[in-house]
């Protein structure tokens, strides 16, 4: 809708026309977390470090401090890029730098609606503050988490662009994010890498010599992986993708999907390209 409009409906004034939903919101992740967690059949243990990940011919032992322990299956939702899932072959997952800014809400005085542009501004929260961002930054040490003035620069640089106006940052923070090389998660049972590499190559460069065999995983392990900067709307679901997977359920999502989430992928075009 126009701009005008738009602006009214948002309760700031826009400088661009705009798409407007009732559909969109804002997800306080914290109490998220504590809602998923609290149930009957969830046990939270945050003082085990793992430090390795053993498969068995049909099960994982996990190696914690006190000791090893037997699993029917083990779901690495680390990440990526970490050395659990490096271990096991992971390799397509870097790591991007996120910065927030923190914007005093005397600018923003009556907005009634979450805006999204390049970047998204908030409504304001119990402290007045909007937040608004976040950088996409390849560099920079994965341990940092300081925000730097350059990276509040950019974001207030977007938001000017929509909303313009003279806007100072109040604070802020990093995180840093997981992210394949196309942008998707990497979701579902882990690749024997080894056994891809070594033996589909046939397949999937012509000239099959017969029948395609049936792909081979590290037992007991599943992938939930690089969900970027969308884990609070695609974690859920692809959660309910393994659990299916596991228990062999009906899989909730359509099969085009689970194929472009597979964590093989990756090894699979390198093989059609002669890279692997």
């Amino acid at each position: 809708m126009p701009a005008q409009d738009a602006s009214r409906l948002a309760g700031v004034p826009l400088a661009w026309p705009a798409l407007v939903t009732n559909m969109g919101g804002c997800i306080n992740t914290s109490a998220m977390i504590e809602s998923l967690i609290d149930h009957p059949h969830i046990q939270l243990r945050t003082d085990a470090e793992v430090a390795a990940i053993t498969p068995t011919q049909t099960t994982a032992t996990v190696e914690l401090q006190s000791g090893p322990e037997d699993y029917d299956a083990v779901v690495l939702a680390t990440g990526g890029a970490d050395p659990l899932s490096e271990g096991f072959g992971v390799c397509d997952v870097e790591r991007i730098r996120g910065q927030v800014t923190l914007v005093d809400g005397k600018a923003f005085k009556g907005q009634r609606r979450l805006l999204c542009f390049k970047g998204y501004l908030t409504r304001a929260n119990d402290a007045g503050q909007h937040v608004t961002g976040a950088s996409f930054d390849h560099a920079g040490d994965p341990h940092d988490r300081e925000p730097i003035d350059a990276s509040d620069a950019e974001n207030l640089e977007r938001l000017n662009a929509v909303l313009p106006g003279s806007y100072r940052s109040s604070g802020g923070w990093v995180g840093w994010r997981r992210v394949a090389r196309d942008r998707l998660p990497l979701v579902g049972p882990l690749p024997d890498y080894a056994w891809f590499r070594d033996s589909l190559g046939p397949w999937t460069q012509g000239g099959a010599p017969g029948p395609c065999p049936a792909p081979r995983y590290v037992p007991g392990v599943w992938l939930s992986l690089a969900h970027a900067s969308r884990g609070t709307g695609t974690a859920i679901i692809c959660g309910e993708l393994v659990a299916a997977g596991i228990t062999g359920d009906a899989l909730p999502l359509p099969t085009p999907l689970v194929h472009a989430l597979h964590p093989a992928r990756f090894v699979i075009r390198a093989l059609k390209s002669h890279q692997a």
